[in-house]
């Protein structure tokens, strides 16, 4: 909604937030929103793990407010705009990590700045 202001990745308690890359000042950015509605899988080549996506994530009310402040805003009425899909109101993915080929039970850390390929 142009009227909502723009709300910060936290308030959807994010596990991990992907930047697409592209050049955000190009007007063809926008082809970038919701990209990972298209995605299949997920890879860090150089850490030998994937992921598999297992559909969308169905949001409840506690979108609205924010965590920093407690403030209820309308995030959720915005997103239920253009994003409800099966009487659920989606906005980003949930992920099944796939074993990875060492599988020798080691954890695997993802840090800023890792590049995922993202497959459709």
């Amino acid at each position: 909604d142009q009227l909502q202001r723009p709300v910060d990745s936290k308030r959807f308690r994010p596990n991990l937030v992907v930047k697409a890359v592209g050049d955000e000042n190009n007007s063809q950015h926008h082809q970038y929103r919701h990209i990972e509605d298209d995605w299949k899988t997920l890879s860090l080549a150089n850490k030998d793990l994937s992921f598999k996506v297992e559909g969308g994530c169905p949001r409840c009310t506690m979108v609205d407010y924010d965590p920093a402040t407690g403030q209820k805003g309308k995030t959720l009425r915005a997103l239920a705009k253009y994003r409800r899909r099966n009487g659920s109101i989606v906005f980003g993915i949930f992920l099944q990590a796939i074993k990875s080929r060492k599988d020798n039970h080691e954890d695997i850390w993802i840090e800023e700045g890792d590049i995922l390929d993202c497959n459709l």
